[in-house]
């Protein structure tokens, strides 16, 4: 009982009031709650089990080919995370599917070094870095061996995520192949979750307010579990 309190010590009441009205009344997933409010799922899951809700954890289903994602997760030479965010797909989920397709699974690029676990002295810079206001790719500036990305990931994780407004915006990074992929960023994920579930805009309205493709925001909104995925037609 003293964990979930320590959870939920530095939230109000009115904030509780309003994570479970986004959960009862507005049928929000835990995920789209967490992005919305800037606080980890743990965290939200505490608070709505305090309130006698039982909540379970989000795994997106999404159809994806071998071929489609051979192409990214291979041919493209991106990164899980990379290969993950073009998709609309979790980054653990894009390892069990290279398990499945008999792929060893790639955390980083072929011509870059490997990915490797996170160590205490990383996660110090980081999280001091957060309270000097750097952004992600300041601080992954000052890491050897990690990327804007990764660091953005990393913050999510830790749930630092609260005051991420400025990390990645308008950055665009590029394949080996010359591809260009813009990433989405915490405010941006909880603008689409408040056009769609809020305003009821339809995606391509979204996708011209927000200066998204129409793939890119469906995809997202799959992600995030607004937007159930197209299964294949029998026949």
């Amino acid at each position: 009982m003293n964990k979930e309190r320590k959870k939920t010590k530095r939230l109000r009441l009115d904030d509780k009031l309003r994570i479970v009205k986004l959960y009862r009344d507005n049928k929000l997933s835990v995920k789209q709650i967490a992005v919305m409010e800037g606080y980890a799922e743990v965290t939200i899951r505490a608070v709505l089990k305090d309130y006698g809700f039982s909540t379970k954890a989000y795994r997106p289903r999404k159809h994806i080919s071998k071929t489609t994602f051979e192409r990214y997760y291979r041919d493209l030479e991106l990164s899980a995370y990379e290969a993950a965010e073009y998709l609309g797909l979790t980054v653990e989920t894009m390892h069990r599917m290279a398990d499945f397709h008999g792929i060893e699974p790639r955390y980083g690029r072929i011509d870059q070094k490997r990915y490797k676990a996170w160590t205490k002295q990383e996660v110090e810079i980081l999280r001091k870095g957060r309270e000097d206001g750097l952004t992600c790719r300041q601080i992954a500036a000052t890491l050897q061996d990690r990327f804007p990305h990764d660091v953005q990931h990393k913050v999510y994780e830790l749930g630092l995520a609260r005051k991420l407004n400025e990390d990645l915006r308008g950055e665009t990074f590029y394949t080996t192949d010359g591809k260009e992929l813009k990433f989405w960023t915490h405010e941006e994920e909880a603008e689409l979750i408040r056009l769609r579930s809020e305003e009821k805009l339809e995606y391509k309205v979204i996708a011209k307010k927000m200066n998204r493709s129409y793939s890119s925001v469906t995809k997202k909104a799959s992600a995030l579990g607004l937007r159930k995925p197209r299964g294949r037609k029998n026949g």
